[in-house]
């Protein structure tokens, strides 16, 4: 594709390299999952100060982290409380904190605590698009497909 990188024909191999290329200049745009990637790189002196989060106005693919806990596990019930640490609010407030991840919480703020609400709103971007739902998963192998029909293996 004319507009992109190495017209397409290449790719970064990271988010590491991506943001290396941003800030060389050499690639205008980066993509990441992570609304606060910019203002934490921007903290680390990895990308110029000009750098900022953006989003479509009607929307975008979000992610977000997953915990599982195999069938067979040896210990399910410690999996388990391990598991409902992490979705608690003490946790996810932590990983909302851009000093230590700044990773956007599962958690509906509205149904929090006044004091926590105000701490996890506090630690987001307020300006960012609604998050669309991800495609079904039986689209995962169709797209994949034709990404490598369209751009190869790398």
């Amino acid at each position: 594709h004319p507009y992109l990188w190495r017209e397409g024909k290449d790719f970064p191999p990271s988010p590491a390299r991506m943001d290396a290329l941003l800030k060389a200049g050499t690639l205008r745009l980066s993509l990441t999952f992570s609304p606060a990637h910019a203002q934490q790189k921007i903290a680390s002196g990895d990308l110029p100060a000009s750098s900022y989060s953006f989003g479509f106005r009607e929307g975008m693919i979000g992610n977000v982290h997953f915990v599982t806990i195999p069938a067979n596990a040896n210990a399910s019930a410690a999996a388990k409380v391990v598991a409902n640490f992490l979705l608690s609010p003490d946790a996810q407030l932590r990983k909302a904190d851009p000093a230590v991840w700044g990773d956007p919480s599962v958690l509906d703020p509205q149904k929090l605590p006044d004091g926590q609400r105000e701490i996890l709103q506090s630690r987001m971007p307020q300006d960012l698009p609604p998050v669309l739902a991800e495609p079904h998963a039986g689209w995962v192998n169709a797209l994949e497909q034709e990404w490598l029909r369209r751009y190869g293996t790398h």
